[in-house]
């Protein structure tokens, strides 16, 4: 079975709050840093303490937001931002641009997450394929690709 979406199209705000939700997701251990100021805070009473591993996490992740930002803006990424359909397969999945298309073997898929209302397939820590429900035809195409991902073991369950 070969599963064709309906033209969709990612747009930058998007991008930008799922790329960074999903790095706080995945990095949580970053934001719990910031709890750690307040140990010294309690029992020293030295703010310099706190302020300084505060504002070295949030430096971190405004790095990484500017970089999220800066993919948005270059000229080799416009194609995550165009509009786009898709052919799944068991063996690939095509991204098709009106007349060209570009082919994703299953092995540069590094990981998925899945949502009630959306599907993301991650390629690397920036690029991803976002896959919300309305791209379906029927909820039985959702179900196939849920599957591949199983097969693929990209997600767990049975």
């Amino acid at each position: 079975m070969v599963i064709r979406t309906r033209n969709h199209r990612l747009t930058k705000g998007l991008y930008l709050r799922l790329a960074f939700s999903y790095l706080v997701r995945r990095q949580w251990w970053v934001g719990a840093l910031l709890l750690t100021p307040l140990v010294p805070l309690i029992l020293y009473k030295r703010y310099i303490w706190g302020i300084l591993p505060a504002s070295l996490v949030l430096l971190y992740y405004l790095f990484w937001l500017v970089q999220f930002y800066v993919i948005t803006r270059l000229e080799g990424n416009q194609l995550l931002f165009e509009s786009v359909r898709y052919q799944i397969s068991s063996k690939e999945i095509l991204l098709l641009h009106g007349k060209q298309g570009m082919s994703l073997p299953w092995q540069q898929i590094q990981r998925a997450y899945v949502r009630p209302s959306y599907l993301i397939l991650f390629i690397g820590k920036a690029h991803f394929l976002y896959f919300p429900n309305r791209l379906f035809q029927s909820e039985q195409e959702r179900r196939f690709l849920l599957l591949l991902l199983r097969k693929q073991k990209l997600v767990k369950g049975g």
